[in-house]
């Protein structure tokens, strides 16, 4: 089976008030939506994480889905023939993997097939990449992972009454859904600076009971991708976003080996379809 990991794109404005125009007056904002398709239009893209190279190859849009390829360049061993005495040889390749974006929402949905390195990392500093080559920042990027939120309830249940911290980190525009009080704190938080929003909740007798509209709203959030979501039973993590991550399965021989416009459309609809 291939696996797929959901991510959410967070895109931030910042204060663009010194930007000029073409006009020379003050610069238009674009969307979210303009501004990645505009970042995403070359046919490929370099970039470099943790000393390695990596490439993205643009495959295109189907519909309101963006489609590439991340692509890592890799030595990989073989055996020659038997006049060789099949003696192993290495072959300079690369190993790539899909990536599609969704443009249709203001928090974009992020799939990406795991194999070449820590998706939410990876997708990092590809963005980092980007950003670096602007002349000016339109948009900040911040990446997180899609949780399961049924899973969050289940461990609650597991560990109830041992349960020590419980921690809410939001990004500011997506602090959507919150209860009216903790959204306004949220939008506070930017005044002084802050990009993310942190809530800990603590109780070393293990008495924590994470229930009621805070916490519904919060996870809802936060399990989105909206931000972040951490639950410990005495020193020991045991739910995180990171850990409990959102994934789909697709088996290997749906999964394109090149462009191919009905088999991308067709693992764009089986992947954004669970999502529904």
């Amino acid at each position: 089976m291939a696996i797929f990991e959901y991510l959410r794109l967070s895109l931030i404005r910042p204060d663009q008030s010194s930007l000029i125009g073409s006009d020379g007056g003050p610069a238009r904002e674009i969307t979210r939506r303009e501004y990645l398709e505009r970042v995403l239009s070359p046919s490929s893209l370099d970039f470099e994480y943790r000393g390695s190279h990596y490439t993205l190859l643009r495959d295109g849009i189907y519909g309101n889905i963006f489609v590439g390829r991340v692509g890592k360049q890799v030595i990989e061993p073989y055996h020659r023939g038997p006049e060789q005495g099949f003696a192993i040889d290495t072959v300079d390749g690369w190993r790539p993997v899909w990536l599609l974006l969704d443009l249709s929402s203001d928090s974009q949905l992020i799939a990406i097939q795991t194999g070449i390195a820590s998706s939410k990392n990876l997708l990092q500093a590809l963005f980092e990449r980007i950003q670096s080559s602007l002349p000016a920042r339109e948009y900040e990027a911040f990446i997180e992972y899609v949780s399961d939120a049924k899973e969050f309830w289940r461990v609650v249940e597991q560990n109830r009454g041992k349960l020590t911290r419980l921690e809410f980190t939001f990004v500011p525009p997506n602090a959507l859904g919150l209860e009216e009080k903790i959204k306004a704190i949220v939008e506070a938080a930017k005044d002084v600076g802050s990009e993310k929003t942190k809530f800990t909740h603590t109780n070393q007798s293990g008495a924590l009971d994470p229930k009621g509209e805070y916490v519904e709203a919060a996870l809802k959030a936060t399990s989105e991708g909206a931000g972040s979501v951490s639950l410990k039973s005495g020193k020991k993590t045991v739910f995180s976003s990171e850990k409990n991550k959102k994934t789909a399965d697709i088996p290997k021989g749906e999964v394109p080996q090149q462009k191919d416009d009905a088999a991308i459309t067709q693992m764009a609809d089986r992947l954004y379809g669970q999502q529904k």
